[in-house]
């Protein structure tokens, strides 16, 4: 909708799933503890419902969590 050059824009927020989660717990656990790497970023995609992390000293590994918990 748009109001006098503004744009109103509707975001919808959704959750993780619950086998995301368990991946992400998984995940996370073997980054920091196992690894001893730092986690930079953790979000979720509105778009493909899909979980990005980014980690590593160097923001070298990245990985991404599907709806049914895959993990790539």
């Amino acid at each position: 909708m748009r109001i006098a050059n503004c744009e109103l824009r509707i975001v919808l927020t959704r959750e993780a799933t619950e086998a995301q989660l368990k991946s992400l717990y998984r995940v996370g656990y073997q980054l920091t503890y196992t690894m001893l790497q730092p986690i930079h970023l953790i979000c979720l995609d509105n778009r493909t419902l899909n979980i990005y992390i980014l980690a590593g000293h160097n923001e070298e590994l990245e990985f991404q969590i599907l709806p049914n918990g895959e993990v790539f």
